[in-house]
């Protein structure tokens, strides 16, 4: 099996032709998709759809902001009715606010974060910017069997959870130049009342476990 890319981008609204400095009013969209072709189909089918899920997450989260009791309806949505639904949001705050609007962007990618013979682990991203001071980011590694398809989450790796954690704690502190005595909250770390937790993300890679912390995760 392998991997091939596309792409989809497409911009909606005023202004949308000109420099970016003055592509105000304007909202872009730009996917960057992963597929994986060959192998067993079903394998690679199961992949596909939960890359292809993520991504339409996204602009289904974003599509839904503000209705959030009809999220479940968006789901049923097709990819292009979910970016007119993104554009006309964007277009109503560019209406009701024009001083605080300007270009909305919407980035999502997915690339290999690893292959080896029993998993294969990828790296979902998303980059965006819907006004405000800065864009907000935030990384998924999935981590899938290569002879079922199916996602590994940590209870299917991880057999002693305690020691595990003890573990993890002790490489984080490590790797943060951290003393084994040095209390988590004192030193700015967002934990919960101070205690070292596991993150949200993980990949499995030739070295070993790659534990990931988003932005504003615990830091």
């Amino acid at each position: 099996y392998h991997f091939v890319r596309d792409s989809i981008k497409s911009k909606f609204g005023e202004g949308c032709a000109l420099a970016d400095s003055q592509m105000n009013h304007c909202l872009i969209i730009s996917e960057y998709f992963l597929k994986m072709t060959g192998g067993d189909t079903v394998i690679s089918q199961a992949i596909n759809d939960t890359l292809d899920q993520y991504f339409k997450n996204t602009l289904v989260s974003i599509a839904s902001y503000s209705e959030d009791s009809i999220h479940s309806t968006y789901r049923m949505l097709s990819r292009d009715e979910l970016y007119k639904k993104i554009a006309a949001e964007h277009k109503a705050q560019t209406n009701e606010i024009p001083e605080f609007s300007g270009v909305w962007t919407i980035d999502t990618y997915a690339d290999t974060a690893g292959i080896l013979p029993k998993v294969i682990s990828i790296r979902y991203s998303e980059s965006t910017y819907l006004g405000g001071a800065h864009p907000n980011t935030f990384t998924t590694l999935l981590n899938f069997d290569t002879k079922t398809g199916k996602t590994i989450h940590f209870k299917d790796i991880v057999k002693d959870d305690k020691k595990f954690l003890k573990l993890a704690e002790e490489e984080f502190r490590t790797y943060q130049g951290l003393k084994p005595d040095q209390k988590l909250d004192e030193e700015g770390y967002f934990f919960d009342q101070g205690v070292y937790s596991l993150p949200l993300n993980f990949s499995i890679t030739r070295a070993g476990l790659e534990l990931f912390y988003n932005p504003y995760e615990v830091a």
